[in-house]
């Protein structure tokens, strides 16, 4: 029985001095919000010069010269950018010096068709960005990752 007391006191008196790694300040959480808004002005400096090499500049990456090329013919076909915003919605700790960070966009647009109608397009997106502590503050590391991503055109009523 004493052994057991002693086991549990060893125990609770370890969770109590081991710092919870799921828990970020909100200082870190500010920092890393900023981050996300820089990278989101941008994409609206990109859009409003209509310049898709601004978002994804000429690299070596493979994939890099089509996402830029297919982003370029949205934006050729864009008269009017209406919203662009995108919030720090969670963070999950990974790593005592590493986060992922989940933003949500919510992009509307107004775009001409071929047959020169225009129309609203509507489109939301979650962001996936890993982001590393570095001296300098955070700074996101690897590729963005986008996931449950929608767009519908005014008027329709958005797929689940």
């Amino acid at each position: 029985m004493i052994k057991l007391v002693a086991i549990l006191l060893v125990f609770l008196a370890c969770t109590r001095t081991t710092p919870s790694r799921d828990v970020i300040s909100n200082e870190d959480r500010a920092a890393i919000a900023a981050e996300i808004e820089r990278f989101n002005d941008e994409a609206r400096r990109a859009w409003a010069q209509r310049d898709a090499s601004i978002m994804i500049p000429d690299t070596t990456q493979e994939g890099a010269a089509a996402m830029r090329a297919d982003i370029q013919r949205r934006m050729d076909m864009t008269t009017r950018v209406d919203t662009m915003i995108e919030d720090l919605d969670t963070l999950h700790v990974i790593g005592p010096d590493s986060v992922l960070a989940y933003s949500k966009q919510r992009f509307v647009r107004v775009m001409r068709l071929s047959d020169g109608e225009e129309k609203q397009r509507i489109s939301t997106v979650t962001h996936v960005r890993t982001f590393a502590r570095r001296p300098s503050g955070w700074e996101p590391v690897g590729p963005l990752l986008a996931r449950d991503q929608r767009a519908w055109w005014a008027g329709e009523t958005p797929a689940p």
